[in-house]
């Protein structure tokens, strides 16, 4: 009788284990809570950010700092060209040519327009 108590125990708690934890209910959201910003603008705003603190430390003559900002925002955002470009302006300014025309083709692989002419113009 107790053996079969036990094993009816058993089963009971190998079916509540089996469902698996529940997920959490959904947050409330506040009035005063920003609106959530999907994934890929947030990515994106994000890269776009750090690469106009780069611009900025580039210009400023920091080039330091101005490559910790790019690797940042590349790996946020590995496929916009424009930092391959930022990239490619620093290697420039800081007479590294080689440098500025390999970044220049990686991200000739990931531009349009305006962007493409000006990392066209490291690679002629």
């Amino acid at each position: 009788m107790v053996s079969r108590f036990i094993l009816i125990m058993a089963v009971v708690l190998l079916a509540a284990c089996a469902s698996g934890p529940q997920p959490a209910p959904p947050a409330e959201v506040s009035k005063t809570s920003p609106p959530p910003v999907p994934a890929d603008q947030g990515t994106e705003s994000a890269a776009s950010l750090l690469l106009a603190d780069a611009r900025a430390a580039r210009r400023a003559g920091d080039y330091s700092d101005a490559a910790v900002l790019l690797q940042r925002a590349q790996r946020i955002d590995s496929r916009d060209a424009r930092i391959y470009l930022e990239y490619a302006s620093l290697y420039r300014d800081q007479g590294q040519l080689e440098e500025a025309r390999a970044m220049a083709e990686r991200g000739l692989g990931y531009c349009d327009g305006s962007v493409c002419r000006a990392l066209r113009e490291f690679t002629d």
